[in-house]
């Protein structure tokens, strides 16, 4: 999974931004991508993160990647 499934969101990602880029709608539509709900429709999991982080090309889902990361970190930090 982790050689092939995290690459591909990584793609499917980065084709989003490219795309919608060139479209003048980049931000309002790459708002509305849940990033949660796209990697557990893949059956990724949430600590695959930062295997996710270092596939994606995309400054701007790096820079959500990593928002999602820390909020993940102190989620598991509540449980405890």
């Amino acid at each position: 999974m982790l050689k092939k499934t995290v690459p591909q969101l990584a793609r499917w990602l980065d084709e989003k931004v490219e795309d919608l880029t060139r479209s003048g709608e980049h931000k309002e539509e790459n708002e509305r991508i849940s990033l949660t709900k796209e990697m557990h429709k893949r059956g990724i999991n949430m600590r695959h993160l930062g295997v996710l982080y270092n596939c994606i090309e995309s400054l701007y889902w790096k820079e959500r990647v990593m928002t999602g990361t820390s909020y993940f970190i102190h989620f598991l930090k509540g449980i405890k």
